[in-house]
């Protein structure tokens, strides 16, 4: 069964686009496109049309590959872009990949053209799902974020590598001070804010924690205020 396949194709040259699609057709694909050799034009299609791929020729009377690049990419940064050119040098072929091509053919030689196809949309398809769980992750650390200033939790962190501390605005105000007035926080100043009849629970809860017998780190503890008195955290 064909693939479906949206390309659109950057080529002044009709015959050389009818080669590109035999090749992909012979490669399994059921083509939809488009061909067009002018900037006016290629903006026009990424507006009309979503597309899959872009083939591009290199050098065209009133184009050219790196250019074509940039409208593509200003349109869609996850679109694959694969040039397909009888002229075009390693060097310009390097350059264009630095700039964000994802590959480059020669004409004389499609062999791979369906191969390299079906990866590019496959590592398409990757980057899509990954910017995607990336979105979520940084909603769902935003409604995370909203929720713990709204209940007014106090929230601490400690780095065991590097030894500093990490909290919120709302644990520096529970123990008096501002976060300026504690940054930087590491825990051996943390535990010197600790009352010392506390000290002994807080560093056996700890080890407990690091020996992996608790799977949380849990404590109540008495810490020095601001002001000189003792609150409960």
């Amino acid at each position: 069964m064909s693939e479906p396949l949206n390309a659109l194709l950057i080529e002044d040259l009709e015959d050389d686009a009818l080669l590109t699609l035999r090749e992909l057709k012979r490669g399994g694909f059921d083509i939809v496109w488009e061909r067009v050799e002018t900037p006016e034009a290629l903006h026009a299609a990424l507006l009309n049309h979503p597309w899959d791929i872009i083939l591009s020729d290199y050098n065209l009377p009133k184009f050219n590959a790196p250019l074509a690049l940039q409208i593509v990419k200003q349109s869609d940064p996850n679109l694959p872009f694969v040039v397909i050119s009888g002229t075009i040098g390693e060097a310009s072929a390097v350059e264009l990949m630095r700039q964000g091509a994802n590959d480059y053919l020669m004409k004389g030689n499609l062999t791979r053209l369906a191969e390299v196809v079906r990866r590019e949309l496959r590592e398409a398809q990757i980057r899509l799902e990954r910017q995607q769980a990336e979105l979520e992750l940084a909603r769902t650390k935003e409604r995370l974020q909203l929720a713990i200033t709204g209940s007014g939790i106090g929230l601490w962190d400690w780095d065991i590598h590097s030894g500093n501390v990490i909290f919120n605005e709302r644990w520096a105000e529970i123990v008096g001070y501002s976060v300026e007035e504690l940054e930087p926080l590491n825990s051996e100043s943390a535990m010197q804010m600790i009352h010392p009849d506390d000290l002994r629970i807080v560093i056996l809860a700890l080890e407990q924690h690091f020996r992996q017998e608790k799977e949380t780190y849990e404590c109540e503890m008495r810490m020095r205020h601001k002001l000189g008195g003792w609150v409960w955290v």
